[in-house]
């Protein structure tokens, strides 16, 4: 209980500092209602995959290499909010050639970043759909990218007020695996003007998030591998990272960085006259069942947040399970 008081008076102290800054206006943009509302779901067709041959160009991200292209046999994830507003797409799909991940989740794409990143990118990842609500956010789309077919994806509607979550199942090493991309409400303080009142707004998006972590444990199958990645929106001391790890998920960059909210911050925003505000609030839980052998953040100025990549081992630990193919 002090440990949730002490997380809630520190995240006042954020959001007063974003206040200063203006970022309430940039996050109620989320929330405007779009001129152009229709319904967003679509299959996309899927085309054959040609093969290349990947650059092994080393980046260094936070002190730690990551190696891209010819590497150790590992099953690689990558998740990224593009950020709805983001004009260099030609610089999106240059960083995600660069990362080779098998399976791309990616959150507040539009139509257009959506064409554009489907037609550069179909011969890396002939598989992909994209999705959305009904229109009305600017920020409600997602884009997944893959490399091999899945079983089945499917869009879960949100449960309050706005943006959902995307649930792939496929395979890995004959082994079933279930991905989730999400998104979770952003904080709104639109016409708040006391710490009360900033407060009381917080609380608001602290029981969207547990309303949205809960649809998401029941959008899948708890016992086998799930991988659970995207935006939250959260603060790691906040609800719906505490959710997962009471329900035995476990935070990749936590398992391989005991100090990750300092070294792997993934959100970051200019304050005027007071440099950067940077934060983690992009996850990637897994289940017990994955082994993370990597986890880096590829910084980018194009967008607000930065790309996340994780390599977890090839070995599910599934067999013996009847899960594996054995």
């Amino acid at each position: 209980m002090v440990d949730r008081k002490k997380s809630a008076v520190a995240m006042c102290c954020i959001f007063a500092l974003l206040i200063v800054a203006g970022l309430v206006w940039r996050i109620g943009v989320h929330e405007r209602p779009n001129p152009e509302s229709r319904a967003m779901g679509r299959s996309e067709p899927k085309s054959e995959a040609t093969e290349e041959v990947a650059q092994t160009t080393p980046l260094i991200l936070h002190g730690a290499p990551l190696v891209f292209g010819l590497r150790p046999k590992s099953y690689r994830l990558a998740s990224w909010n593009i950020n709805f507003g983001n004009q260099q797409v030609e610089q999106v799909a240059a960083e995600l050639e660069k990362a080779d991940a098998d399976i791309v989740c990616l959150q507040e794409t539009t139509r257009q970043s959506e064409d554009f990143l489907v037609s550069a990118m179909k011969g890396r990842y002939p598989h992909y759909q994209s999705f959305g609500h009904q229109g009305n956010y600017y920020a409600e789309r997602f884009l997944v990218l893959s490399k091999e077919p899945w079983k089945s994806i499917r869009y879960v509607p949100p449960v309050r007020r706005f943006f959902g979550s995307v649930v792939m199942e496929t395979e890995f090493n004959e082994a079933p695996v279930q991905i989730v991309s999400v998104h979770l409400a952003p904080f709104t303080a639109n016409g708040v003007q006391s710490l009360a009142g900033l407060y009381s707004a917080m609380g608001e998006t602290e029981v969207d998030h547990q309303h949205e972590i809960q649809a998401i444990l029941e959008s899948v199958s708890v016992k086998a591998p799930v991988v659970i990645l995207g935006d939250f929106n959260s603060l790691a001391g906040m609800v719906a990272p505490r959710m997962l790890r009471d329900a035995g998920f476990i935070d990749a960059f936590e398992k391989l960085e005991s100090n990750a909210d300092q070294t792997h911050r993934t959100w970051h925003w200019p304050i005027q006259g007071a440099g950067e505000l940077r934060l983690r609030i992009d996850y990637v839980f897994h289940s017990t069942h994955f082994k993370p052998k990597n986890a880096h953040v590829v910084p980018c100025t194009h967008s607000d947040h930065d790309l996340l990549v994780v390599d977890f081992s090839d070995d599910l630990g599934l067999k013996g399970t009847g899960m594996a193919g054995d």
